[in-house]
């Protein structure tokens, strides 16, 4: 049965520039009849997010090392991969005209996003049926969680039994696992042990650019036609029951890691 009624969502990311992933979802979302979105930009006054000193208080110098060299590389093998997707844009225009800004209020080490009262009341006073998260690193804690009517939706780019953290289809193709898996769960308080609502697989790709790509293209298939079945007025999924234990929390590969990753795939 129709819905008669716009469900109202809010589309939380954090930059004016985002990810591909982040404006392929919104394309998507642009798509469904039955849909009123809303933009909510982190915005992060007075904090360069993205200057060294920031960085090496966040990661500290190893991890710093690690990640560095791993985004070179990364940025590398996406150039080459297939089915590259094309370059980071700013969300916007379609339908998604309007946009307010909100101001985390990041731990210490830029990991945990917490809200004012005030941006809560912002959030509120919009009656949104459900939040929808985009791109952004933050782990969203508090009152964030509950704002809109049918909670705070998000993708894991991974299957949380098996692998969880960063980067996202990369441990796959080291392992040489057949299977890379997605969810999407409503999140809580919980560090990747949010409500299930769907899981999905493709086969694991030859690298790490080539399976991100796959796997990111398949979790927002799945997540359209969840959103579709919401406008349609049919509710959300049922949450998953069998309560698996999480996976091992994994981070950014090291320098020996790297080059073993590099080995396999020329092997």
């Amino acid at each position: 049965m129709a819905n008669n009624r716009h469900m109202k969502i809010g589309f939380i990311f954090d930059d004016a520039s985002s990810s591909w992933q982040t404006c392929d979802l919104l394309q998507r979302l642009d798509k469904i009849d039955g849909l009123d979105i809303t933009l909510i930009q982190n915005r992060f006054e007075g904090v360069n997010r993205f200057g060294i000193k920031r960085k090496l208080l966040e990661y500290g110098p190893l991890r710093f090392f690690n990640k560095t060299l791993f985004a070179l590389y990364s940025a590398l093998e996406t150039r080459l991969a297939k089915g590259r997707p094309s370059e980071d844009e700013s969300p916007g225009g379609g339908r998604f005209a309007e946009r307010i800004k909100i101001t985390p209020l990041p731990s210490r080490k830029n990991l945990v996003y917490r809200y004012t009262s005030e941006d809560i009341e912002k959030i509120a006073d919009m009656q949104l049926d459900l939040l929808v998260r985009g791109d952004g690193r933050g782990i969203y804690k508090g009152d964030i969680l509950n704002v809109a009517r049918d909670g705070f939706l998000s993708l894991h780019y991974g299957d949380n039994r098996i692998f969880r953290g960063v980067p996202a289809g990369f441990w796959e193709v080291y392992h040489r696992e057949q299977e890379t898996g997605f969810i999407i769960q409503l999140l809580n308080e919980v560090l990747d042990g949010g409500q299930v609502l769907a899981r999905g697989k493709i086969a694991t790709r030859a690298t790490h650019s080539e399976n991100w790509i796959a796997v990111s293209d398949a979790a927002h298939r799945a997540f359209e036609v969840i959103l579709k079945d919401y406008a349609n007025g049919r509710g959300l999924p049922n949450v998953e029951k069998n309560e698996a234990p999480l996976g091992k929390l994994l981070t950014t590969p090291n320098v020996g890691q790297l080059f073993n990753y590099i080995r396999k795939i020329f092997t």
